[in-house]
């Protein structure tokens, strides 16, 4: 998405996301009307990300009214359902975005964000550990007797044991 710094009057600036264009229906149900939607940008971190990603959704969706399909916004440990029509989506962020800041929950750190999908780096000198995912070298990973090594490194390798040996009360 698109940011641009916008001086107001009173000579502050603000910064703004690139506008949304929508179709709102009238109150009587005759007619729509073409609006503009200017999101802003938060000053606190985690409510300018969760907006931003809400707003991801808003630029993906469409201005049908008879539309019945419905999107997940996942905002934390809450989810919220709702009508993929921008006119309702806009109304929930205008709806949200009010709100204050510590209703938005932290931001998900990047470990939580990575993908345990993705195949483990292995070189020559160094390979990654499955349990952090980060490139070590090959002293760092405990050795078998036949010459391959374990999949976690040794100090994951030591939390693992240590966990598993106070479950079962040794």
């Amino acid at each position: 998405m698109r940011t641009e710094h916008v001086k107001c009057k009173d000579g502050f600036g603000v910064d703004i996301i690139q506008p949304i264009r929508y179709a709102k229906q009238q109150y009587n149900n005759r007619a729509l009307t073409e609006e503009t939607f200017i999101p802003r940008v938060f000053k606190d971190k985690n409510k300018s990300f969760w907006l931003n990603r809400l707003l991801q959704l808003i630029s993906n969706a469409t201005d049908d009214m008879n539309t019945k399909r419905r999107v997940t916004f996942k905002m934390g440990p809450t989810t919220y359902k709702m009508t993929n029509r921008k006119d309702l989506m806009i109304g929930f962020y205008k709806r949200l975005s009010s709100r204050r800041n510590i209703v938005f929950p932290d931001v998900p750190s990047v470990s939580a964000i990575v993908t345990r999908s993705g195949p483990l780096r292995k070189t020559e000198k160094s390979k990654s550990c499955y349990v952090c995912r980060k490139l070590k070298p090959n002293r760092m990973f405990y050795q078998r007797k036949n010459g391959t090594y374990f999949s976690g490194c040794i100090p994951c390798q030591k939390s693992i044991r240590q966990r598993y040996k106070d479950k079962r009360g040794l």
